[in-house]
């Protein structure tokens, strides 16, 4: 009885492998019938992919069509697209490319169309991530050079605002560098920066021309402050926690006297 069982599981198992045997032989032939390109002589490596990308680059020339267009396009009427700039405060990431692709679609369609197109990117120098940034370096350099207790509110801004510019200035290298990879329709010659003298200058005219035509005016306007940070927040980057409840106190006091600046509003 055991041997006869013990043929019926050899018997089995010849069936199972045989079956098996014929599913591999069927699938081999199978992909036989599939007419595609060999690859296995062309390994890409990503530095042969950087390699080919870059021939690519050079006989396209892709660089040069922006001054092409420029220079052979004259006299037809031109299109302006001014870049809402992106923070120079670290590497690129997928918002940055949806953004910039985006634009450039836009734009060769306009060059399509016959326009002559007129896009000079920019960056923000400007911000809270990039004066958290400085000031993390400030903290760096302070214990570095062993000063004790240095508060922020003693330090030299002149020196916070250097940490903020070079900061600034090599995130603004590193992204105009992934920035040019992408092959973007862009005069890549005249950026802008927030940050330079010239920029602020400009600036500052228009804000002066603003002020003549008395399209802005002088006034009290409540501000929220970060005790932590130090700094001023923009309404986006407050969190409400709705479970949270004050402490604080609202106590009226009366004036006995008043000043004049608060007579103006009795």
């Amino acid at each position: 009885m055991l041997n006869h069982l013990l043929n019926i599981n050899r018997r089995s198992l010849l069936i199972i492998k045989h079956s098996s045997n014929q599913i591999n032989r069927y699938k081999n032939d199978y992909s036989k019938t599939l007419n595609l390109p060999n690859s296995g002589k062309f390994e890409l490596s990503m530095k042969r992919i950087c390699e080919h990308e870059d021939q690519i680059k050079k006989i396209a020339k892709f660089d040069s069509l922006y001054d092409w267009q420029t220079k052979n396009r004259s006299n037809r009427p031109l299109f302006t697209l001014h870049d809402g700039p992106p923070y120079a405060n670290g590497d690129i990431h997928i918002g940055h490319m949806v953004n910039k692709v985006l634009k450039d679609i836009y734009l060769r369609f306009k060059l399509l169309s016959g326009y002559q197109v007129n896009y000079v990117p920019g960056w923000d120098c400007h911000g809270l991530p990039i004066e958290l940034n400085a000031i993390k370096n400030f903290k760096k350099k302070s214990k570095k050079s062993q000063a004790v207790n240095i508060s922020l509110n003693h330090a030299d801004p002149l020196e916070i605002r250097n940490f903020a510019k070079n900061y600034a200035q090599s995130c603004i290298n590193i992204q105009m560098e992934s920035f040019k990879q992408m092959n973007l329709l862009a005069d890549w010659s005249k950026i802008y920066r927030t940050m330079d003298p010239n920029f602020m200058c400009k600036e500052l005219d228009l804000f002066y021309s603003l002020y003549e035509n008395k399209l802005i005016y002088r006034d009290y306007m409540p501000v929220y402050w970060s005790i932590s940070s130090q700094t001023a927040l923009a309404e986006f980057e407050l969190e409400y926690n709705p479970e949270h409840k004050s402490n604080a106190l609202y106590v009226a006091y009366q004036l006995v006297e008043y000043s004049s600046e608060i007579k103006k509003f009795l």
